[in-house]
């Protein structure tokens, strides 16, 4: 489901997912902190990561409503791109 929704224009390289992940990083730990069986697989912490930082990504993917709050109550937390 990742790779189906994955924007591959946006995302070419390892390091462009590596840049997302790195800027969600604090608002990610503490979703994750909160709801550890959200995060099963490896794949959960970047899918989870671009949700919170790639609208695009969160649109299409069809995140749970408990990830989508939480999307919008921990964007603060979220670096500058």
């Amino acid at each position: 489901m990742l790779l189906r929704d994955l924007d591959r224009r946006k995302y070419t390289t390892i390091e462009d997912l590596d840049k997302v992940v790195d800027r969600a990083k604090p608002a990610v730990d503490q979703y994750a902190a909160e709801n550890p069986a959200w995060f099963q697989n490896g794949t959960d912490f970047i899918t989870k990561s671009l949700g919170f930082v790639d609208l695009d990504f969160r649109a299409r993917h069809g995140f749970a409503p408990r990830t989508l709050r939480s999307f919008e109550l921990l964007q603060d937390q979220i670096g500058k791109a």
